[in-house]
C-alpha cells in the first residue's frame, strides 16, 4: 500500500482503529489475570483474587475475548464488537470483586452476541466450518449460563472445552479447503464433531458416558486433522510457516492425549 506525493514509494501501514486495540487489551489482561490464577491454583503463590474462575477467565475472558474480535472485525459491524467488550469487561468484574453471577452475565451476553455473528454469516452463505464454530458459540453460551446460576467450573469443563475445539476445528476446516478435501472427508470430520458435542451435551446429565463419548469424538476430529490439515504441507517450507505448522501438528497430538484421558477417566468419574 503506497501514497502519492512526499509519501511516494514508501509503504505506509494500515492504521489500527483504537476501539480493536482497546479489545485486544482486554484480551491480554485476561490472560494475564488467568496465568495469575493459575499459578495460584498451582500453589506457587498465595490464592489472591478469582482464583475459583481460572477456567472461565482463560476460555471464555482471554481466548473468548479474542476470537470475539476476530469475528466482529471479519463481519465488520459495529454491534458485533459488543461480543469482545463484554467479555472482557466480566474480567474486569471478576478482577474488582463483583459477585460472579454478574460476570457470568456478562460472559452469557458476549457468546449471545458471538454465535449471532456466526448466524448472520451464515445466513450469507453457508459453509461447514462456520456451523461448527457456530456450534462453538453455542457451547459457549451454554458454560457461561450455567456457570451464572451455580454450575462448578470443574463440571463445565468438557462445554468449556467443546468451544474452543469446536471453533479451531471449524478454522482448520476452512485453511484445509486449499488441500481440496472431498466431500465425504469433509463430513466425516462434522460426523466427529457431532459426536464429540453428543458426549459433552451427555457430560452435563452423567459425566462418566459423557466422557467416554466425547473422547471418542476427540481422537476422531484429531485423526481427520492429522491427515488432512493444511500444516501437513507447511511443515515442510522454512521459517514461520514451518515453525506454525509445528504447533499445530504438537498441538493435535495434546489433543489426542486429551481424548485418550477423557475415555479412561469415564470410566472412573462419578456421574
Amino acid at each position: 500500500m503506497t501514497r502519492t506525493g512526499d509519501t511516494a514509494g514508501r509503504r505506509v501501514t494500515p492504521r489500527v482503529p483504537g476501539t480493536r486495540l482497546l479489545l485486544l487489551a482486554g484480551g491480554g489482561l485476561a490472560l494475564l489475570i488467568g496465568m495469575w490464577t493459575g499459578l495460584a491454583r498451582a500453589g506457587i503463590h498465595d490464592a489472591v483474587g478469582p482464583v475459583g474462575a481460572h477456567g472461565l477467565i482463560m476460555a471464555l475472558g482471554f481466548l473468548g475475548t479474542l476470537i470475539a474480535l476476530e469475528r466482529a472485525v471479519a463481519l465488520g459491524t459495529r454491534w458485533a464488537y459488543a461480543g469482545p467488550a463484554l467479555s472482557g469487561l466480566s474480567v474486569l468484574w471478576l478482577v474488582v470483586g463483583l459477585p460472579d453471577q454478574g460476570a457470568g452475565v456478562l460472559m452469557t451476553a458476549a457468546g449471545l452476541v458471538v454465535a449471532t455473528v456466526y448466524s448472520v454469516t451464515l445466513s450469507r452463505h453457508y459453509e461447514s466450518h462456520l456451523v461448527l464454530m457456530a456450534a462453538g458459540a453455542a457451547a459457549w453460551v451454554v458454560a457461561a449460563l450455567l456457570w451464572t446460576v451455580g454450575w462448578s467450573p470443574i463440571r463445565l469443563a468438557p462445554t468449556l472445552a467443546a468451544f474452543l475445539v469446536l471453533t479451531i476445528v471449524g478454522e482448520r476446516l476452512e485453511l484445509s479447503r486449499l488441500r481440496l478435501p472431498s466431500l465425504a472427508s469433509r463430513r466425516r470430520l462434522l460426523g466427529a464433531a457431532a459426536l464429540f458435542g453428543v458426549g459433552v451435551f451427555i457430560s452435563l446429565m452423567h459425566r462418566p458416558a459423557g466422557l467416554t463419548v466425547a473422547g471418542a469424538g476427540l481422537l476422531a476430529q484429531t485423526a481427520w486433522l492429522a491427515r488432512n490439515d493444511i500444516a501437513r504441507v507447511t511443515i515442510h517450507r522454512p521459517g514461520l510457516p514451518r515453525f506454525a505448522a509445528a504447533c499445530m501438528l504438537a498441538g493435535y497430538g495434546w489433543l489426542a492425549v486429551g481424548g485418550v484421558l477423557w475415555i479412561a477417566l469415564g470410566s472412573g468419574v462419578d456421574g
